[in-house]
């Protein structure tokens, strides 16, 4: 496995990350101080990670801090997928010092930028709801993709652009664990809520990206629409497409904060048909149209985010 590097107008810049397709788990170790986020897709592992064991089934992620190599002690029909990367492929100052300095809880806060969250609090195994899955792992393929073929000049963005997906419905599936909305029971993945309002979140945050009708949606809720349409809007305290909307403006702000990829591409990625019609509603719910928006991000970052830039 070889770290991906490559260089901006202005300097070197090496960041490594790894993706591993059928990963057997026998050998893993944190390359580098490299954070190491396992997705388990069928069968059940247990590990040692210092002093603690820990058990995966499936479907989970599995997300180890660089502090630590985890041992495989038992597999039973294991089946999965690692990345390893430093947290600086998602923004070159999260270095390992600054993520555990007194400044980072307070940047983290102004600058959303919680997405590590399940590797530092040392919580290891996040359940994954089974509809969330082949969003998951499409993801994963993007990112591998990408860094397979090395398309064009934008490919660490486009790359960065899948693993922000991902790690978003990591931090999804990590803020229900905690809000105790997912279980650790014979069925894990089960979620304490409404069934067919879930159905519908799911299949929104895993088909954003496509052109979607509220009968889409519905279909995929196993419900009627006035059945949907009334529970959604009491439990989300929006309607299904308000949701959907806002969901889309969040990966878009993502996109914008953390990659450079033309504005054309950020629209098609987030479900808009035309990038005229992404500025709108960008506009409208943000109130900066999206170059705007990552100018200022950018700018913010850049003025804040770098107390210990130079440490690892």
């Amino acid at each position: 496995m070889e770290p991906v590097i490559w260089s901006t107008e202005k300097r070197n810049f090496f960041v490594p990350i790894i993706c591993v397709e059928k990963d057997n788990c026998r050998e893993l170790e944190i390359l580098d101080r490299m954070f190491l986020l396992l997705i388990v897709t069928e069968g059940m592992a247990r590990f040692q990670v210092g002093e603690r064991e820990i058990t995966a089934v499936a479907p989970c992620f599995v997300a180890f801090s660089e502090e630590y190599s985890p041992k495989l002690l038992e597999q039973k029909k294991l089946k999965a997928r690692s990345v390893y990367f430093h947290p600086a492929f998602l923004n070159r100052n999260m270095t390992f010092a600054f993520m555990r300095s007194p400044h980072y809880e307070d940047i983290a806060m102004r600058h959303n930028m919680f997405l590590m969250e399940p590797f530092l609090e040392h919580r290891y195994i996040i359940p994954i709801l089974r509809e969330y899955l082949p969003r998951i792992l499409d993801a994963f393929e993007e990112m591998r993709s990408h860094i397979r073929r090395l398309e064009d000049p934008y490919w660490p963005c486009r790359t960065r652009a899948g693993f922000i997906d991902m790690v978003m419905m990591l931090e999804r599936h990590y803020r229900l664990l905690l809000d105790g909305k997912l279980s650790f029971s014979e069925n894990p993945g089960k979620e304490i809520v409404c069934p067919y309002v879930e159905r519908a979140v799911a299949y929104m945050e895993t088909h954003y990206m496509e052109k979607l009708a509220f009968s889409d949606i519905q279909k995929a809720s196993r419900t009627n629409h006035t059945t949907l349409t009334r529970n959604f809007k009491e439990q989300m305290g929006l309607t299904v497409m308000e949701y959907l909307q806002d969901y889309r403006i969040k990966v878009a702000k993502k996109q914008l904060e953390f990659t450079d990829i033309p504005l054309k591409d950020v629209a098609r990625q987030c479900g808009f048909s035309t990038t005229e019609h992404f500025s709108r509603v960008f506009s409208s719910v943000t109130g900066k149209p999206p170059a705007a928006y990552r100018k200022k991000a950018v700018e913010k970052r850049k003025q804040e985010v770098n107390p210990l830039s130079g440490q690892v």
